[in-house]
């Protein structure tokens, strides 16, 4: 079983949760009628968006099996998610205002994705060597002593092995 450290689990999570609101928003864009007339710049944002939550989901996985392509995928879709999280700061929509609780979300979203960068950038999140899980397979011939001699496997009758 792989043992994540708390740090890499809750920055899993952080970026899961960015996936899922990039997937929601991007479907709801693709998919929806535009607002404002015939322009396609929401169908363009929206495929943009499932992009980068399906890449971010990906990475995800790459994170949490210690892999370095995890790691930067991931660092770029967390820097991709800075810019949104100011636009989203400001009423953007028709009918909408600036409260003080999204002000604060927003804020704590953005701090919580540059930590989250600075973690990744600044720390070492891939497998060492000696990290891999061992295959026990009898094919593995580098976990298996040099001196180690090959003998035939025979059953018996009441099928135990003859040694």
């Amino acid at each position: 079983m792989n043992h994540h450290p708390f740090s890499i689990t809750a920055i899993a999570i952080y970026a899961g949760f960015n996936a899922l609101l990039l997937l929601v928003t991007g479907l709801l864009l693709t998919f929806s009628r535009p607002m404002t007339g015939p322009s396609g710049w929401p169908i363009v944002c929206g495929l943009v968006f499932l992009t980068v939550g399906a890449f971010i989901g990906a990475a995800i996985y790459g994170l949490l099996s210690r892999r370095e392509w995890g790691r930067k995928i991931l660092c770029g879709g967390l820097l991709f998610c800075l810019p949104l999280n100011v636009i989203a700061i400001f009423p953007v929509l028709q009918n909408h205002r600036m409260t003080t609780g999204n002000t604060l979300l927003q804020t704590a979203c953005m701090l919580a994705s540059i930590a989250a960068i600075r973690y990744l950038t600044k720390k070492q999140i891939v497998r060492t060597p000696s990290e891999e899980p061992r295959s026990e397979h009898p094919t593995n011939f580098q976990n298996r002593p040099a001196d180690e001699e090959e003998r035939p496997f025979t059953f018996d009758r009441r099928g135990h092995s003859e040694e």
